[in-house]
């Protein structure tokens, strides 16, 4: 039996990575996800729109619990998330970015309002903690007292 090429290996890995990416955002509840940050953050910061940005790792068993029924793809998600530009990035090509938020673990997410405000919230968490979390992210502060 010949032995394959690099090429042919670098194909199949390129083959099998862009797949598993592609087939991770499309069963996450209806989601409209960017996978290029630049795109994303340009886009939210054009329209005035939070940046909601989704830290996962493609081989984390954790990662994938929450893209199931229970969290990213659970109905209660799509209408917290329907104001915002959402930004799937994969951990092992988005260090930098990471670092920017202090985001230092995955899954990890990041609610950036138009304002730059960020909040970060990492960690496997419930369906509630992950509601709770996108609210009081996108609660506008209260307005500064008048002297």
């Amino acid at each position: 039996m010949r032995k394959p090429s690099s090429q042919t290996i670098c194909l199949l890995l390129l083959f099998v990575a862009g797949g598993t990416i592609a087939l991770a955002g499309t069963g996450c509840g209806g989601i409209k996800w960017e996978y290029d940050f630049i795109a994303a953050e340009s886009q939210a910061n054009l329209e005035q729109r939070d940046l909601f940005i989704y830290f996962r790792r493609w081989s984390s068993p954790r990662c994938a619990e929450l893209e199931s029924d229970w969290l990213l793809s659970a109905p209660q998600v799509k209408p917290a998330l329907k104001d915002s530009v959402n930004c799937w990035l994969e951990w092992d090509w988005s260090q930098e970015i990471a670092r920017k938020y202090h985001v230092r673990g995955y899954p990890a997410f990041v609610l950036l309002r138009p304002n730059k405000k960020a909040t970060v919230l990492a960690g496997a968490i419930t369906l509630e903690q992950f509601l709770e979390f996108v609210a009081r992210a996108k609660t506008p502060p209260p307005p500064a007292a008048k002297p």
